[in-house]
């Protein structure tokens, strides 16, 4: 039998949601200035169904880019909206806030999606969710002890095999060991 939520625990899963689902706007608006095959955001709002444009953008991405940390969880959360006005207002909302957020470089580069993650929730809610902040500082050094060159067989200076060459951080998060990896 499941669980029933408390008023709290909701909120905390609505807050948790809003933001997967603004991080992913806001790695498509990005990826939209290097990518021309990734549609900006402003395009997706002229958009009448906006969850089933996103959601089949995002799958798009999901297949030839390969972006599954961000937008496989966030097309999952795309995809339990109701197809109701209340939504999708909420949801053009959230473009929105992401085209202001890419709007403001500087909060792209200062780990944004961390900080904010840890405003919306209270401590003992990230506690109970077993939740944990990376900070940019530590996610560097996790970055450059990774790749340290001394624990490679790689040569680093021959592109065919840096091609090849592939780290995965298994608890991503919101992204800020690819986010020190540029």
């Amino acid at each position: 039998m499941a669980q029933q939520l408390s008023s709290e625990q909701a909120v905390s899963i609505s807050r948790i949601s809003a933001l997967v689902v603004v991080n992913a706007l806001i790695f498509q608006e990005v990826l939209s200035n290097d990518d021309g095959r990734v549609q900006p955001l402003r395009r997706m709002l002229q958009q009448s169904d906006l969850v089933g444009a996103l959601g089949s953008h995002w799958r798009f991405i999901l297949d030839e880019i390969d972006y599954f940390p961000i937008f496989d969880v966030a097309s999952a959360v795309l995809m339990s909206l109701s197809s109701s006005t209340d939504a999708d207002r909420a949801l053009r909302s959230l473009v929105g806030i992401a085209l202001r957020v890419v709007r403001q470089r500087t909060a792209l580069r200062h780990d944004l999606m961390g900080r904010v993650y840890h405003k919306l929730l209270v401590e003992r809610e990230t506690k109970s969710l077993a939740t944990f902040y990376t900070s940019v500082p530590a996610a560097t050094l996790l970055l450059k002890l990774a790749l340290d060159p001394s624990r490679w067989e790689t040569k680093w200076c021959e592109a065919s095999q840096l091609t090849e060459f592939r780290v995965a951080d298994l608890a991503c998060g919101t992204g800020t060991l690819n986010k020190s990896s540029r």
